[in-house]
């Protein structure tokens, strides 16, 4: 017979995949970079005294504007509670003045009528009346200041 001629395959050639190796290969780049990057992010403050330093400096100065708007918040809120509640002391004080007044008008309204001749006999100054009365022609001062 016939010899047949046939060929070893040679594992390891080019053409050849393991998968598993790769995927290996793979895993450990990722969890270098990773770690990599994690150390990175966890000490990149202290990498350089320069860099430390400007973080800190750029932290403080955060800070500070945070706390100079959070206390500015707070006194525009108290000073506006505070408004409110002048707002409200001056809108009594204003019914009080004009409860006052009322009550004032109604007591002269009701007892006026009364004291009225009286009162512009004896209190009332002389202009007020337009020459319709006066103390001194009718006697009357002369008849007070001689009792």
């Amino acid at each position: 017979m016939a010899d047949i001629k046939t060929r070893d395959a040679v594992k390891g050639t080019i053409k050849t995949i393991d998968k598993a190796a790769i995927a290996t290969e793979r895993m450990k780049s990722a969890y270098a970079k990773t770690k990599d990057k994690a150390e990175q992010g966890y000490y990149a403050d202290e990498s350089s005294a320069t860099e430390y330093a400007a973080d800190r400096l750029s932290y403080g100065a955060d800070r500070i504007k945070d706390e100079g708007i959070h206390q500015f918040n707070k006194q525009g809120q108290k000073a506006v509670k505070e408004t409110r509640e002048n707002i409200g002391k001056a809108k009594d004080k204003i019914s009080a003045y004009k409860q006052k007044k009322a009550a004032k008008a109604a007591f002269f309204r009701l007892i006026f009528p009364i004291l009225r001749i009286n009162f512009r006999q004896t209190f009332l100054p002389s202009r007020l009346f337009h020459g319709s009365y006066h103390p001194v022609k009718f006697g009357y001062i002369s008849r007070c200041s001689s009792k």
